[in-house]
C-alpha cells in the first residue's frame, strides 16, 4: 500500500466519522450545528474543520513520537561517533510543527558536558524545536515576500510567527548554507570543530550627514584567543549600517553564524551596557553570555 492509498483510506474513514461518530466528533458536530443556526453560518466550515483536523493531527504526532519513536529513548547508554552518552531522564519540549505546537517529554543523554536529544535528531528539529518542513515553509515565505507579509502568509498557513522571527530564520538559514559551503571548501579536523571561543560586539553612534544626524549601528565578530579575556579579540570581521535596527541585527547574526557561532565552544556578547543593545542581544544571541 502506497501513500496515496493510505490517504484515500483515511478520507473514507473521515467520512464515516460523521455517520458513526465517536463522542469527540459528536461534540464537534453539535458545535457546527450551533454555528449553522447562528450568525456565523456555514461559510467558515472549511476553516473550522481545518483547525479541528490540525488539533487531531497534533495529537497523532504526539502519539507517534511517544509510542513509535519512544520519545527518542535508545537505552541507558548510547554511543555516537565514539562518544558515550548516558541517559539522564526526560526533558520537556514543545515542538513547532506543520500541524501546530506539540508538547513532548523526550529522552535526554549527557555527553561531553552537554545534553543530547535523539528525538530532536530523528525529527530534524532545530534548536528552537521547529521541524525541517516548518522551517522550510517560513524561509520560503521570507524569500518570496517582505518579512511582514511573510509572517501574514505563514499565519494563514497555521504558523503563528512574527516578522522578526521570519527574518531571523531566513538569515540563519542563509548563514548555515554559507557555513556548510565553507566547511566543504576548507574542512576542519573533527577535534577542532568545537574548540573556538567567539565573541560578538555591538555599539551605536550618531554622525552628521547632509540629511541630518543619523544613527550608525556597528558590530564585530571575533575570536577569543585561548587564555585571554574576551575584550582582546583577533580575526575580527565587521558589520556597520545605517539601516533600521532589525536589519542590522540580521546582518550581525548572519556574520556570526557564518563564522561558526553554532559550533563555538563558548559564545560571548560584548556591549557598553546600553539597555537597548542588551535587550536586542538577549533575543538575537540568546545562547550567548552577556558581558
Amino acid at each position: 500500500m502506497d501513500k496515496d492509498d493510505i490517504y484515500i483510506s483515511l478520507r473514507f474513514w473521515g467520512k464515516g466519522l460523521v455517520t458513526s461518530p465517536p463522542p469527540e466528533v459528536r461534540t464537534l458536530l453539535r458545535f457546527l450545528g450551533e454555528r449553522g443556526r447562528g450568525k456565523e453560518g456555514w461559510r467558515d466550515l472549511d476553516g473550522v474543520l481545518r483547525e479541528a483536523g490540525l488539533a487531531m493531527m497534533a495529537g497523532f504526532f504526539e502519539g507517534v513520537a511517544e509510542h513509535v519513536l519512544e520519545r527518542g529513548y535508545e537505552g541507558s547508554v548510547r554511543e555516537v561517533e565514539g562518544e558515550r552518552q548516558r541517559f539522564v531522564g526526560h526533558r520537556e519540549k514543545t515542538y513547532r510543527t506543520m500541524v501546530g505546537p506539540v508538547p513532548l517529554r523526550r529522552a535526554a543523554y549527557q555527553g561531553e558536558g552537554k545534553l543530547h536529544f535523539p528525538l530532536d535528531e530523528t525529527l530534524g528539529a532545530n534548536r528552537r524545536g521547529w521541524t525541517e518542513r516548518l522551517e522550510a515553509l517560513v524561509v520560503r515565505a521570507g524569500v518570496e515576500h517582505d518579512f511582514e507579509s511573510a509572517a501574514d502568509w505563514a499565519t494563514l498557513a497555521g504558523v503563528d510567527v512574527s516578522d522578526t522571527t521570519v527574518w531571523r530564520v531566513c538569515n540563519e538559514a542563509g548563514a548555515a548554507v554559507r557555513e556548510r559551503k565553507t566547511e566543504e571548501s576548507f574542512p576542519l579536523p573533527a577535534s577542532s570543530r568545537r574548540s573556538v571561543d567567539l565573541a560578538v560586539e555591538a555599539d551605536g553612534f550618531k554622525v552628521n550627514t547632509e540629511e541630518g544626524w543619523k544613527e550608525i549601528l556597528a558590530g564585530l565578530v571575533g575570536r577569543v584567543p585561548s587564555g585571554t579575556n574576551p575584550e582582546r579579540l583577533v580575526d575580527k570581521t565587521f558589520v556597520a549600517t545605517f539601516h533600521e535596527r532589525g536589519k542590522f541585527w540580521a546582518q550581525l547574526q548572519s556574520e556570526a553564524l557564518a563564522r561558526g557561532w553554532s559550533r563555538a565552544r563558548s559564545r560571548i556578547f560584548l556591549s557598553d551596557g546600553s539597555h537597548a543593545l542588551q535587550e536586542d542581544a538577549q533575543i538575537v544571541f540568546e545562547d550567548a553570555e552577556l558581558s
